[in-house]
């Protein structure tokens, strides 16, 4: 039976999406270190974690049977994808599912910050009030900073604008302004140019592994910097969202080898047929794999009913559908292709 084990508080929607498949899933509340994460996914098929949870290429080499790893989160800088990438093994994020949750976040933290309501609410549960209104102002005719002008700070863009705030962004790719909106070349000149600054770069360089561990950072204690958890994502339409969307994802990586919207592999999906047998091979990126393959199944009288070939980078990802019996034989010669890096069969009903 195929096992899944979804870490730090995971939806539920994901286990149950994955139970639906009949596969085995764990779940546990929080995240865990290298050394056990190494002790608990020999067996494991199907990792699902968020940010809290670090895959280096150690707990990758502890992880022979790993297919896939879904990360329930927009960002993948908690896995050495490079790493997974070489050991065969898909990445699945959700880079869209939480974006709205996030921006709605940043802009209600932007607007307190203008209107000074941490310094305020501090104040008023101290039992002193103070309705000066030094200090601050409306957001409208304010200049906005964003670092890092991906999927959020697009639309945050969008939204600070429609608030009437003037936009300037900066980030290490070459993007396209929506809107107004621009494009500093340094982080320093825009870092001159405006009044608030909102950073969509990763998360915290450490963050504690579990609730109630003490946060340790130098932005604590200052009276114009808003700190929250983790917590950008963190509604209960996003989290569903996410859940719904990354274990689909790996659902359907495992059924018929679908990789698209995949962090390292290849963005292909073949139609399924019926009653064929599919041939998932993830192999080196050089000239003439696939003429090496289809000669295999030509020597064994293996004929190929649909077949999808696909390259990024240094990977080349082929699916192949044959309507006959194969042997054990065809498989190893396949698997002992210099170039092969996995190799999986797969039966459509």
């Amino acid at each position: 039976m195929t096992r899944a084990l979804l870490l730090e508080n995971i939806h539920p929607d994901a286990s149950a999406r994955l139970a639906k498949e009949g596969y085995q899933v764990d779940t546990l509340p929080r995240a865990l270190g290298e050394d056990e994460l190494v002790d608990a996914i020999g067996d494991v098929n199907l990792l699902g974690i968020r940010s809290g949870t670090q895959i280096t290429e150690r707990v990758l080499r502890a992880a022979p049977s790993l297919i896939a790893v879904g990360a329930f989160c927009i960002g993948v800088n908690q896995i050495d994808v490079a790493a997974a990438s070489r050991s065969g093994v898909a990445v699945f994020n959700a880079p869209f599912s939480n974006t709205r949750s996030v921006v709605e976040l940043a802009l209600a933290e932007i607007i307190a910050m203008a209107r000074r309501l941490p310094e305020k609410n501090t104040q008023m549960h101290a039992g002193h009030w103070d309705k000066s209104a030094a200090g601050s102002h409306e957001v409208r005719g304010r200049k906005l900073g964003i670092v890092g002008y991906g999927n959020i700070g697009t639309q945050l863009s969008v939204l600070a604008e429609n608030l009437g705030m003037s936009v300037y962004f900066y980030d290490i790719a070459d993007k396209l302004a929506l809107g107004n909106a621009r494009r500093c070349s340094t982080l320093a000149e825009l870092l001159e140019s405006v009044e608030t600054v909102t950073l969509h770069v990763d998360v915290f360089p450490q963050e504690p592994k579990g609730q109630g561990d003490e946060f340790v950072s130098e932005l604590r204690g200052l009276p114009n910097v808003i700190l929250t958890p983790h917590i950008g994502g963190s509604t209960e339409e996003a989290q569903q969202d996410i859940g719904e969307f990354v274990a689909g994802k790996l659902a359907d990586y495992m059924a018929s080898g679908a990789t698209s919207l995949s962090v390292n592999m290849p963005g292909i999906a073949l139609p399924a047929g019926s009653g064929t047998h599919r041939l998932v091979h993830l192999h080196q990126n050089v000239p003439g794999v696939l003429a090496s393959i289809n000669r295999v199944l030509a020597e064994h009288g293996v004929n190929v009913e649909g077949q999808l070939l696909g390259t990024r980078d240094e990977y080349g990802y082929v699916l192949t559908d044959i309507g006959s019996e194969y042997g054990e034989d065809v498989l190893a010669e396949l698997s002992a292709m210099p170039v092969t890096i996995r190799l999986r069969t797969l039966c459509s009903p």
